[in-house]
């Protein structure tokens, strides 16, 4: 549930008035961001291996673009390096970002409304 200082009002601009898309995914980009999984529902019975799924599809991205993993906290950025190492992926060229605890929105999303606060 969103919380209600994240729905605009009248006096706030929503990210599409402030110019934000979402661009086609075979549109030019600075990069691909993906949003650490954490949370079991999402993933039911199968939770265990998300994170090494990850590691593979982050692979195979940075192979060719740079990603932008955003964490909630210490614990899971810890965790998705190992992961990120082991499956090969270059952490000096896709970086781990904090997000602190937020609604559960598309990270894509997320990124534009870090990138509009500043």
């Amino acid at each position: 549930m969103l919380r209600p200082t994240f729905m605009p009002t009248e006096k706030q601009a929503t990210p599409a008035a402030l110019g934000y898309t979402m661009p086609a995914e075979w549109e030019p980009h600075a990069a691909t961001w993906l949003g650490w999984p954490h949370n079991a529902s999402d993933w039911p019975g199968k939770f265990e291996v998300i994170p090494w799924v990850y590691g593979e599809m982050a692979r195979k991205i940075s192979a060719g673009e740079r990603i932008n993993l955003i964490i909630r906290h210490k614990q899971d950025g810890a965790f998705a390096r190992r992961v990120f190492q082991h499956a090969g992926v270059d952490l000096r060229k896709n970086p781990v970002r904090h997000a602190p605890d937020q609604p559960r929105l598309d990270p894509r999303y997320r990124a534009h409304l870090r990138e509009a606060a500043g």
